[in-house]
């Protein structure tokens, strides 16, 4: 486990004071991102001389980000309302006021991508790399083959029984069957909808943000509670519904490798 309780970061960052991890632990951090973020920060503190800016403004930065992202979700899901009420209008007005490229740059932020480190003037390798490599447990995975594909009726079960709610950090997420109608209607009515912004992807590759990582940024996946790569199987009691930020940052790591509540819990 990650002993954080001398690092100084955002009280909101915290698990309750009675959360615990599966094993029963007292948990320290509020969710996976927020376990990944508040590492990246006390990698900082720890290596002043790495960083690019002052710490502090660092921490504003990626709580800047979480709001715009955890907005982004709520946005998409009122737009999915409008949809399931017939008004096409309204449900374009709401999508058409978000800022696409903002989002991406808010989402790229809380994963931590493309965030490397300044080193004497030398690019190195990305600040979550380290940070992880540092306070995180390394202990080696045995990867185990999949039981199964995990499909899109996993993905809506799984959201239908969270409420539409990640269970690692309480953010709304979109269900898989309305993410993937968004994605048919957008297309059929590219006239109301805007679909212009682009970005460039790990591929080098110009492609639609809003279909590669706006859409993406706000859906729900079924997150394995036992990790799939340490032999967790593609059952109801085994997947949960998470957003993209939490999964993405989980990761192999158990949740009490990343001292995180039980999924479902505060």
């Amino acid at each position: 486990m990650i002993d954080a309780s001398d690092w100084n970061i955002p009280d909101n960052w915290r698990a309750a004071s009675d959360a615990a991890t599966p094993e029963g632990h007292a948990a320290q951090f509020r969710s996976a991102a927020h376990a990944i973020m508040a590492a990246r920060v006390h990698y900082l503190r720890c290596n002043p001389d790495l960083a690019a800016e002052p710490v502090d403004h660092v921490i504003i930065r990626y709580e800047d980000a979480w709001t715009v992202f955890t907005d982004h979700c709520q946005n998409v899901v009122t737009v999915v309302a409008h949809v399931e009420h017939g008004d096409l209008v309204a449900a374009a007005n709401v999508w058409n006021s978000i800022d696409q490229p903002k989002v991406n740059k808010a989402f790229t932020s809380v994963l931590g991508e493309a965030e490397p480190l300044s080193d004497r003037g030398r690019v190195s390798r990305n600040l979550s790399h380290f940070a992880c490599k540092a306070f995180l447990p390394t202990s080696p995975v045995v990867k185990v083959p999949l039981d199964r594909k995990v499909t899109a009726k996993d993905g809506n079960d799984a959201w239908d029984r969270a409420g539409g709610h990640c269970l690692s950090c309480r953010t709304v997420t979109n269900r898989t069957s309305k993410h993937q109608k968004l994605r048919r209607l957008f297309r059929s009515n590219s006239d109301g909808f805007n679909l212009a912004p682009t970005y460039v992807n790990t591929k080098g590759a110009e492609v639609p943000l809003w279909s590669e990582r706006i859409l993406i940024a706000a859906k729900g996946t079924p997150d394995h509670v036992v990790a799939a790569s340490r032999g967790g199987l593609a059952t109801p009691d085994n997947l949960v519904n998470v957003c993209a930020a939490c999964q993405f940052a989980r990761g192999n790591w158990t949740l009490d490798d990343l001292s995180i509540p039980t999924y479902g819990t505060r």
